[in-house]
């Protein structure tokens, strides 16, 4: 697919993708994790955000 292709059919067929004027809006571990049926998206994410912390903490 080209560029422009892949953007069509993301924007198309991806439900966490969010149609915007004029700005990006990030998609969220958590509207993925739904978006493909996880049960746990909510957990999930938060165990993400928390692993993200601990690796910024000891980066930095």
């Amino acid at each position: 697919m080209t560029a422009s292709q892949l953007r069509n059919y993301t924007h198309d067929n991806c439900p966490e993708y969010t149609e915007t004027e004029k700005r990006r809006i990030p998609i969220s571990y958590r509207d993925v994790l739904a978006a493909l049926d996880v049960e746990e998206a909510e957990q999930v994410d938060r165990e993400i955000g928390e692993m993200r912390r601990v690796n910024s903490l000891l980066a930095g």
